[in-house]
């Protein structure tokens, strides 16, 4: 596995994708950061895996991603608790359009602020071999235009062309980091929790519901299914890169420039 020996540092890594990630990582044989804002969940997740998986191992972060200051913070303790730093997987978000202020903090700004500090600075100077990568968690809904969720899918929308822009040959030639997008569907998570309640109002709250009658008709995929994905994905991905995941599977999504459009 591409991952063995390697340090990754996962935002979000306390719950969800994120802790499935992190468990693939170590199942692995990586060494992680936890980056979470949940100072309640993270300490005993950190406490749970090293009973698992061994001290020494993982770390944890307490993190507001969209507090660059933390971020760095958890860059900083990353390299000095492992030596080097050689994967970032941006994970951390939420959907909820009934505080989409907090959702483009989170979302966006949050993705941004991780890359531009990992491709500018730690994964250049830290990674531990010639490959290092940078891997963003955006949303199927952010390629189709669901009515339900304007500003969620707008947030997932931006980091895909945030996405492919960093990832340009001009940047790639510069800094030499992969980056990487992944698009998975629906997800058992608790982002789904009391999802028919996390509109921009009533009027969403209502489409809310006919878009999970219509688009939800089979039971969310596992969010083991994303993170065994991605150690899949990160055994030969290739810079640029956009991977659609939904009800287990994987298929690379292929975004065009404009002059292939006209």
């Amino acid at each position: 596995m591409f991952v063995e020996n390697k340090v990754v540092l996962v935002t979000g890594g306390a719950a969800g994708i994120g802790l499935c990630i992190v468990k693939e990582l170590l199942k692995n044989n990586a060494k992680v950061c936890i980056a979470d804002i949940s100072i309640q969940f993270g300490p005993q997740v950190l406490n749970d895996l090293e009973k698992e998986y061994g001290s020494g191992r993982c770390i944890f972060c307490k993190v507001d991603v969209s507090d660059k200051n933390e971020f760095e913070a958890a860059m900083k303790k990353t390299v000095e608790e492992f030596g080097n730093f050689d994967i970032l997987i941006n994970n951390a978000g939420i959907l909820d359009d009934s505080i989409w202020e907090r959702e483009i903090e989170i979302n966006l700004k949050g993705a941004i602020n991780g890359c531009i500090l990992a491709m500018e600075h730690y994964l250049p100077k830290y990674r531990s071999t010639q490959k290092a990568v940078i891997v963003n968690l955006a949303s199927n809904l952010g390629i189709e235009k669901p009515g339900a969720l304007p500003v969620y899918s707008a947030t997932k929308s931006a980091l895909i062309a945030f996405s492919k822009s960093i990832s340009s040959d001009v940047n790639y030639n510069s800094q030499k980091v992969d980056v990487i997008t992944l698009c998975p569907g629906p997800t058992e998570t608790m982002l789904l929790a009391n999802f028919t309640r996390k509109g921009l109002n009533e009027r969403f709250n209502n489409l809310l519901v006919r878009f999970l009658n219509e688009r939800v008709t089979t039971l969310p995929q596992k969010p083991e299914c994303v993170a065994k994905n991605l150690m899949e994905i990160l055994n030969d991905c290739k810079n640029g890169e956009f991977w659609e995941i939904e009800d287990g599977m994987r298929k690379e999504v292929i975004i065009r420039n404009q002059p292939e459009y006209k």
